[in-house]
């Protein structure tokens, strides 16, 4: 789906890998996980409106408003139920 009504724009898509592991033991859980596998440079959302900073006509811009994807990184859990 376009960004805007006309459809005259695209920002592109983008594709994220994310890998887990897992390990259960009676009330014992460890988890591993790796975010964003491939590193990638894209955006997490894009966003085209018109805006305005201080410094821009009163009228404003029109324009797209990116978010990155996060960087690679590793979370690992550990957990115990009572």
């Amino acid at each position: 789906m376009p960004p805007n009504e006309t459809g005259t724009v695209f920002l592109g898509s983008t594709t994220l890998v994310n890998f887990g592991l897992g390990w259960q033991h009676q009330n014992v859980k460890a988890t591993l996980e790796l975010f964003t596998l491939f590193d990638s440079k894209a955006y997490d959302i894009a966003y085209y409106y018109t805006y305005r900073l201080s410094h821009q006509p009163p009228e404003g811009v029109d324009g797209k408003l990116i978010h990155p994807v996060e960087p690679r990184m590793v979370r690992g859990t550990v957990s115990i139920s009572f």
